[in-house]
């Protein structure tokens, strides 16, 4: 955590935009689809291929593979996402009108 307060600190000293860490998603394989599924799959793509000895090697097999990737794979992994949040704002829906009818 202290090198995430340096980063943080140093982001907002510079004036750079970016994304709170409170604001970041959990790192729960269900509730980040996207995250799992699709960069699980070029993980995989990436690293069956050609043995890779140097940083532009990486940078080149994981461009080579995003290009290759299926839209069905992004569409499954999109449409899951989808589906949970809409799982996840249901149940928030309900804690909140029990929270509300218990007042």
């Amino acid at each position: 955590m202290h090198t995430l307060r340096n980063t943080t600190d140093y982001l907002k000293k510079e004036k750079i935009d970016f994304i709170e860490p409170d604001m970041w998603p959990v790192n729960i394989p269900d509730l980040n689809p996207v995250d799992y599924a699709v960069w699980g799959a070029l993980q995989q793509r990436v690293y069956h291929g050609p043995k890779i000895n140097t940083v532009e090697e990486v940078k080149r097999a994981i461009t080579t593979e995003w290009k290759n990737c299926h839209n069905a794979l992004l569409t499954i992994a999109l449409i899951s996402g989808i589906v949970i949040l809409n799982v996840l704002f249901r149940i928030m829906a309900d804690i909140s009108s029990n929270v509300i009818s218990l007042k």
